[in-house]
C-alpha cells in the first residue's frame, strides 16, 4: 500500500509541470543553448514570455550585455528544427553573429543590452516583418504595439565603383552600374525593469507578447534561450545563468498546439474501437470455452487496458486544451499506460515462446529473457512518463529521452529472440520426427508471426518518427493516428491467427494413438485396485528438455484455462 501511494506521488509530481502554461527555471545553468518550448500556432494564436528574474552577478555586467537572450525560430514542421547546441558551438553564438539570418530561417532574436540609460531588450528579425510584438497582453488589447520603432530601414547607396563627373553626372561606365539597395536592420527595443539585491546582484525582468494576426505568420515556433558566454565551453566552465521564465502558449479557444488540437477526438475514437474489439474478443472466448487458454484471456485484457489507456490520454489532452495544465487524469493515464506496456510485452513474449499453445512451461533461457525484458519495459515506460511530465528546458530531459529510445529498441529486439528460437526448434523438429507436415504448418505460422512483429515495430517506431518530422505542423497528429491504427491492426491480426477454436496448427489435436497418455486399470479388486498402467510418454514429460515440453494432447492444453 505504501509503495502504491509513493507511485501516485511520483506520477503526480511529474505531471504538474506539463502543459502549455509552464514556468522554466534555470539555476546556475552553464548551458549555452536551452530549448524552452515548441508550439504550432494558427491565426489568432499568441505567445506570452514573462522573464521575471534574470540575475546578473555583481561585477560582471559587461560579460552579460549582448550575449544573453532568446531566439524564436519558425519552421513548417517539428522536424525542421535547425538550431542545436552542436551547431552553435561550431558556428558561433547566434546572438553575436552578424549573419543572424543563419540558414535563411524566419527568426526573431531578443538580446539583453546595457545602454547608458539602463538595460533594454533589442529585437531583430529575419522574414518575420509582419509579426507584431507587444510589451504585454494589455498593450495588445489596447492596440498599442511595443516596441514602436520600425524594424527595418531601407537605404539606397551607390556602388563603390560608380564614378561622378565634375558636373555631377555619372560616367558612361557608372551608368551601366545599377544602384544597389541595402537593408540596414534597426533593432527594436523593449524596456527592461531592473533592481538590485543586498549583494549587489542586478535582476532584470520584462515581458514580450506575440500575436499571430495573419495566415502568413502561422507555423511551428521554437523558443530557445542563449548564453553566448558559454559557447564552445565545457559543461563545468563558463558563466552560470539564473533566470525564471513563464511561458504561456495558446491558439484560439485552446491551449493545445495546432498539431495536437485533433488528439482528444482521435484518441477518444480509437478508445471506442479498441474497447468494442476487446468486448468482441471476450464473446469469442465464451463461445469456445473448451478451446481457450490463459493467453487468450491475457490478450483480451490487453485490448481493454489499451482502450482505457488512450481514453485517459484523450481526457488528459482535453483538460490541457481547456485549462493549459493537466489534471489528475494525467496520473491515471500514466499508471494505465505503464500497465499496458508491461502486459503488451508479456503477451508478445508468451506467444513467441509458444507457451500454452505448444508447450506448458518455459525453458530456463526463456525465463531469462522475461527477467530482462520486463524490467527494461518498466524503465522505458517510466522514462516516457518523465519526458511527458518534464519541460524541455530540464537538464534531464534529453537524457531520459535518449534512455527511453535506447531501452525501447532493446526491448523490441529482445521480444524477437524467443520467436527465432521457436522457429529454429520447429525447423529441427520437422526434420527429425514423423510429423513433418504438422511441424511445417507450425513453422509457417511462427514465421508469419515473426514478420508481423517486425512490421509492427517498424511502423510504430521508424515510420511514425519519419511522419512526425515531415508532416506540416497542423497535421502532426497524423503520426499518432498512424501509430494507433498500426497497433490496432497488429492486435487484430495476431488475435485472428491465434484465436480460440480455429484451424491453427498449434491447436490441432494429435490423431496418433502413440502420442496419447493412457492409463488403464489393471484390476478393480484387492490391493491392486488403484494400480494403473501408465504410458511411458507421460513419464518423459517430466524432463526439462525443450523438445519434451511440447504439449502432447488437448487435455494438457485445456488445463491452462
Amino acid at each position: 500500500m505504501k509503495g502504491f501511494v509513493l507511485a501516485l506521488l511520483f506520477f503526480y509530481s511529474v505531471t504538474i509541470t506539463n502543459g502549455r502554461i509552464h514556468t522554466a527555471t534555470l539555476t546556475n545553468d552553464r548551458r549555452n543553448l536551452v530549448a524552452l518550448s515548441s508550439f504550432g500556432y494558427f491565426k489568432n494564436g499568441s505567445l506570452l514570455i514573462n522573464i521575471t528574474s534574470l540575475q546578473i552577478p555583481k561585477g560582471v555586467k559587461k560579460s552579460y550585455s549582448k550575449v544573453i537572450g532568446f531566439t524564436l525560430d519558425k519552421s513548417s514542421s517539428s522536424g525542421t528544427s535547425v538550431y542545436t547546441e552542436k551547431e552553435e558551438n561550431s558556428r558561433g553564438c547566434i546572438l553575436t553573429s552578424k549573419d543572424f539570418a543563419l540558414d535563411d530561417v524566419p527568426r526573431a532574436i531578443f538580446t539583453f543590452f546595457e545602454e547608458a540609460s539602463g538595460w533594454v531588450m533589442q529585437i531583430r528579425r529575419h522574414k518575420l516583418d509582419n509579426l507584431t510584438f507587444y510589451q504585454n497582453r494589455e498593450a495588445y488589447e489596447a492596440g498599442i504595439p511595443k516596441p514602436t520603432s520600425p524594424p527595418h530601414k531601407t537605404i539606397a547607396r551607390k556602388t563603390a565603383s560608380n564614378k561622378i563627373d565634375d558636373d555631377g553626372a555619372e560616367s558612361a561606365d557608372s551608368r551601366k552600374k545599377r544602384t544597389t539597395e541595402e537593408t540596414e536592420v534597426v533593432p527594436e527595443t523593449v524596456p527592461v525593469k531592473t533592481w538590485t539585491n543586498t549583494d549587489g546582484d542586478v535582476f532584470l525582468s520584462t515581458t514580450i507578447f506575440m500575436y499571430i494576426d495573419s495566415v502568413e505568420d502561422e507555423g511551428y515556433y521554437e523558443l530557445y534561450f542563449h548564453n553566448c558566454n558559454n559557447t564552445g565551453q565545457s559543461a563545468d566552465k563558463g558563466l552560470p545563468v539564473s533566470v525564471t521564465i513563464k511561458i504561456e502558449e495558446q491558439n484560439l479557444n485552446s491551449y493545445l498546439s495546432a498539431g495536437d488540437m485533433a488528439l482528444p477526438a482521435m484518441y477518444g475514437l480509437m478508445s471506442c474501437v479498441f474497447f468494442i474489439t476487446g468486448v468482441f474478443w471476450f464473446l469469442v472466448i465464451c463461445s469456445n470455452k473448451g478451446q481457450v487458454f490463459t493467453i487468450h484471456y491475457l490478450m483480451g485484457i490487453l485490448m481493454i487496458v489499451k482502450a482505457l489507456s488512450i481514453m485517459f490520454h484523450a481526457i488528459d489532452y482535453y483538460f490541457i486544451g481547456r485549462d493549459g495544465r493537466p489534471e489528475a487524469w494525467a496520473v491515471i493515464f500514466y499508471i494505465v499506460h505503464l500497465l499496458k506496456g508491461i502486459l503488451l510485452f508479456i503477451c508478445l513474449l508468451l506467444i513467441g515462446t509458444g507457451w500454452a499453445f505448444i508447450k506448458y512451461v518455459l525453458s530456463n533461457r526463456e525465463k531469462k529473457v522475461f527477467m530482462i525484458v520486463i524490467p527494461l519495459q518498466v524503465i522505458t515506460n517510466v522514462a516516457y512518463i518523465i519526458i511527458e511530465g518534464t519541460d524541455e528546458d530540464s537538464k534531464s530531459y534529453d537524457m531520459w529521452k535518449d534512455t527511453m529510445i535506447l531501452l525501447d529498441l532493446l526491448c523490441c529486439g529482445a521480444i524477437l529472440v524467443p520467436v527465432i528460437w521457436s522457429v529454429r526448434h520447429l525447423q529441427e523438429a520437422s526434420q527429425t520426427d514423423g510429423k513433418a507436415a504438422a511441424n511445417l504448418a507450425k513453422l509457417r505460422l511462427f514465421q508469419q508471426f515473426y514478420v508481423l512483429v517486425i512490421c509492427y515495430l517498424y511502423c510504430t517506431r521508424i515510420i511514425v518518427y519519419l511522419l512526425e518530422i515531415t508532416l506540416p505542423f497542423q497535421f502532426i497528429w497524423i503520426h499518432l493516428l498512424f501509430s494507433e491504427v498500426g497497433t490496432y491492426i497488429f492486435f487484430v491480426v495476431t488475435g485472428y491467427k491465434f484465436r480460440p477454436g480455429c484451424d491453427n496448427p498449434y491447436l490441432r489435436v494429435s490423431q496418433d494413438d502413440d502420442d496419447e497418455i493412457e492409463s488403464e486399470a489393471l484390476t478393480k479388486s484387492g490391493a491392486t485396485e488403484t494400480v494403473f498402467k501408465v504410458n511411458q510418454h507421460e513419464k518423459d514429460v517430466l524432463d526439462t528438455d525443450e523438445q519434451d515440453m511440447l504439449l502432447p494432447l488437448r487435455q494438457n492444453q485445456s488445463s491452462f484455462v
